[in-house]
């Protein structure tokens, strides 16, 4: 489908700004790793996953077109 270009875009987007600012994020990180009030926020990419895996047949439907300069995201 369309929108694997698209979310393969916006993965190395993601994979460059890590890059880009590693120091901060690993910073982040570290506090999120050691205070109790942050220590739920690794849990959020696994859910993360496990939604758009749930809700794949869904997602399969979506297509993408251009509009504005922004790629806007509807179903057929």
């Amino acid at each position: 489908p369309a929108w694997r270009s698209t979310a393969a875009y916006t993965g190395l987007a993601w994979l460059a700004l890590i890059a880009l600012f590693f120091a901060d994020w690993a910073s982040m990180a570290g506090q999120w790793w050691n205070s109790s009030t942050y220590n739920h926020v690794p849990l959020v990419p696994a859910i993360l996953a496990w939604l758009v895996v749930q809700r794949a047949p869904q997602l399969a439907h979506f297509t993408n077109r251009p509009s504005a300069g922004i790629l806007e995201s509807s179903t057929k």
